[in-house]
């Protein structure tokens, strides 16, 4: 269990983060990024790689230019989470507030049973409020679809 500041990079191969309380940047040119367990400001970049997100707390930047991202938040989530070729699923506490901007350039948004989105929705793009409203969450892919669903 780490109690700070979390800083890595790698141009090729996978980076794995467990158990961190603090700011986290982590970065990879070729490779998967996953972290699971996180609570505060989190950033994940990769070139070419899938993310993986579970049971994460904060602000949220993930972000890959190819592969699929996935994402199950704790808390009310807030953040970016975008690729350009691959799908992104959101998992969402129960009673989760939040503003959602979710979009997708060819595919399709999906929104899960048991959240209802206080918005516009279409076959590509929902916006709106979940329980109220809150911080905003903004999820995009050029090419893939767009799943956000309940724990």
């Amino acid at each position: 269990e780490v109690q700070g500041d979390v800083e890595v990079r790698a141009q090729t191969g996978s980076i794995a983060l467990d158990w961190i309380t603090g700011t986290v940047d982590a970065r990879t040119g070729q490779g998967t990024l996953a972290a699971s367990h996180l609570d505060g400001r989190i950033a994940l970049r990769a070139d070419s790689g899938e993310i993986e997100l579970r049971d994460v707390r904060g602000q949220v930047s993930a972000k890959t230019e190819s592969g699929a991202v996935y994402a199950s938040f704790l808390a009310d989530p807030a953040g970016v989470i975008e690729t350009q070729r691959g799908s992104v699923e959101v998992s969402l506490p129960a009673g989760a507030k939040l503003a959602l901007d979710a979009r997708s350039g060819r595919g399709r948004v999906e929104i899960g049973e048991g959240l209802e989105l206080d918005g516009p929705r279409s076959d590509d793009r929902a916006t709106g409020t979940l329980n109220g409203g809150g911080e905003m969450l903004r999820i995009y892919t050029a090419r893939g679809s767009v799943r956000v669903e309940r724990r």
